[in-house]
């Protein structure tokens, strides 16, 4: 027998197509409400950010050089040795002319960056150029210009620099990760933090020393994440949106230099 059965278009059946339209329409942007306003991905925006820095190199007694940095100091000689730097690291410093210096810095003996540091020929700026990983590459870049502000004469003396790092995060995605967490990701270096609202700590990965990233809310527009570092270094950093979610502010203090960075929407 052959079937003769076929959907016939009927009101009703129309109707029910349209609810099922309707709703699938409204839970795509039930779901895309959900997300936070700072969900997305940001570009860093050089002229609106803002840090204001200070490094004093004073002659140490013994010889060497005290470096007084984020209100916290560390004496080194200029030796190819390593010295307890900051935050857990240490320092090595290596003189290249009578202008020029080459420090490595490493925590748990791996290599974090390497610096060099270059004082202009009339003695009023210093430059600070920076690589990452093993000694022995001649590419630096992300250079931060500081300018004299005390008396003094080569290295020692008081400097100054106010602006964004450039080894700040250029390219950021904040994801919404489920109902209770977030991945933060830095594009430039594929650098994530993936943590829930729970404030727990969570490995940021990849790291060459460990690192552990906690979120907390604060508000519709904002939350936090608290980074630790090696052994001493802690630090938060909050994220706000604006109201028209086009721009982020990030702030954060470390010590007494206060930090705003400004990001626009990039997508």
């Amino acid at each position: 027998m052959r079937n003769t059965y076929k959907r016939q278009s009927s009101p009703a059946y129309a109707f029910e197509a349209r609810c099922l339209l309707l709703l699938t329409a409204l839970a795509a942007s039930s779901a895309m409400a959900a997300d936070p306003p700072y969900v997305g991905k940001w570009k860093l925006n050089l002229e609106k950010s803002l840090v204001a820095l200070v490094v004093t190199y004073e002659q140490d007694p013994g010889g060497g050089f005290k470096q007084t940095m984020l209100d916290e100091s560390f004496t080194f000689k200029v030796d190819g040795k390593e010295y307890p730097a900051l935050f857990g690291a240490t320092a090595a410093w290596t003189a290249i002319d009578a202008t020029t210096w080459e420090v490595v810095y490493k925590m748990d003996g791996k290599v974090l960056h390497t610096d060099r540091l270059i004082i202009s020929a009339d003695g009023a700026t210093l430059t600070q150029s920076t690589r990452e990983g093993k000694p022995g590459s001649e590419t630096f870049n992300e250079a931060m210009v500081f300018h004299r502000v005390s008396e003094g004469a080569g290295l020692v003396g008081k400097w100054k620099y106010e602006r964004a790092p450039m080894s700040g995060i250029h390219n950021l995605e904040i994801a919404a990760k489920g109902k209770n967490g977030l991945a933060f990701i830095n594009l430039d270096h594929d650098v994530v933090c993936n943590a829930k609202f729970d404030g727990k700590d969570y490995a940021v990965k990849p790291a060459i020393v460990p690192v552990t990233c906690a979120i907390a809310r604060k508000g519709d527009h904002s939350f936090t994440i608290t980074y630790k570092v090696g052994p001493e270094m802690k630090y938060t950093v909050t994220f706000t949106s604006t109201d028209d979610t086009r721009s982020l502010s990030v702030t954060s203090t470390l010590g007494s230099v206060s930090t705003q960075v400004i990001y626009d929407r990039n997508n």
